[in-house]
């Protein structure tokens, strides 16, 4: 309710209470006679019109726990209705002792549990979940030590109290949650490059050695090569048979090159060493070309290294905007709800 509604309404009380001055004016300069005659007909329209009123809110309420609690039976709906019955009864007594203590002020009444007994009833039921008591026990207690008030207000005080209390508990998980999130954000930006550079380093000691050997037996191959040639230097012979050693990998393949033979190969085999290399961030297996890190994630060039390690860190930078837009958003529910129980709540 902004300012200009809260004056229109202040503006219709002031009006409701100038025209009951009046009435009451105008009713006491009646007769004695016709001012019992009108008061008692007054009061058998009040009580047909509060008893409409009781039997309404009595249907209307059976239908409301119907609809949302199917399972339960008419007998279940009854007892509730009776014990509703049985809370308005002790409400009206209690406001009616209110009001007369404070001059017969029903807004005077109000005005006096929203600023003055709310906020006691409220500490000490937070004392009471505190304390571990349930509501049942709770209620009870509150009962003996705010008897002027009703029965209906101190269980609903302890009720939405407690709602406060749990919703308060959840913005101090999402803080300390949102405290985490920056702790594991810090460590990843501190540890992200670290493991690609591992994984290079990695695939670079593994086929360098490779590399290596790959030149030392191409260098074997044509000295031998080359002094095979010396040595049948003169013969006139129609097969040139060469032999080179490829070792990539640690692998021995023996390939047959003859331009005129008709000699084909017609069954390989390949020997394959498996390695294991311990890193500091993990366990890195190379069998052939490939690379396996912690039997997860498969390379089998730096190129492969830097494409994962770039969607991965795309991928913790998404999930990481997705969190602080929802604590944005927690942040802002937060301040909007404070705002409208301290601007509604106490009306």
């Amino acid at each position: 309710m902004n300012r200009a509604e809260r004056r229109a309404r202040e503006k219709e009380k002031k009006k409701d209470s100038n025209k009951k001055v009046e009435a009451m004016a105008w009713f006491r300069s009646l007769p004695p006679a016709k001012q019992t005659l009108i008061d008692s007909l007054v009061k058998i329209e009040a009580r047909k019109e509060n008893d409409s009123l009781l039997k309404a809110i009595d249907r209307c309420f059976s239908a409301a726990v119907f609809e949302e609690l199917e399972n339960l039976e008419w007998e279940d709906v009854k007892r509730i209705i009776d014990k509703s019955a049985e809370l308005m009864l002790d409400d009206a007594h209690k406001m009616k002792n209110l009001k007369e203590s404070l001059g017969g002020s029903y807004d005077m009444a109000i005005k006096k549990i929203n600023e003055e007994m709310a906020p006691e009833v409220e500490k000490r039921v937070r004392e009471l979940i505190k304390d571990g008591y349930n509501q049942k026990v709770s209620v009870k207690m509150l009962i003996e030590e705010f008897n002027t008030l009703s029965t209906a207000i101190l269980t609903n005080a302890y009720k939405r109290t407690k709602a406060i209390v749990s919703e308060e508990e959840k913005l101090k998980k999402i803080a300390e949650q949102e405290e985490k999130a920056k702790d594991v954000s810090n460590r990843i930006k501190e540890v992200l490059g670290e493991p690609d550079k591992e994984l290079e380093d990695a695939l670079e000691y593994i086929f360098e050695d490779d590399l290596k050997e790959d030149v030392k037996d191409n260098v074997t191959d044509e000295n031998k090569a080359h002094t095979e040639e010396k040595d049948n230097k003169g013969i006139n012979t129609p097969k040139e048979i060469e032999k080179a050693n490829i070792d990539e990998n640690n692998k021995t393949e023996t390939m047959v090159k003859n331009k005129n033979s008709k000699l084909k190969v017609v069954k390989e085999i390949t020997k394959v060493i498996e390695r294991y290399v311990q890193g500091e961030y993990g366990l890195y297996n190379i069998k052939g070309a490939v690379v396996t890190v912690d039997e997860e994630f498969a390379f089998s060039s730096a190129k492969d290294v830097n494409c994962w390690a770039s969607a991965e860190r795309e991928d913790l930078l998404k999930q990481m905007e997705e969190i602080k837009a929802k604590i944005n958003h927690i942040n802002s529910c937060e301040q909007e709800a404070i705002e409208v129980i301290e601007t509604f709540m106490n009306i």
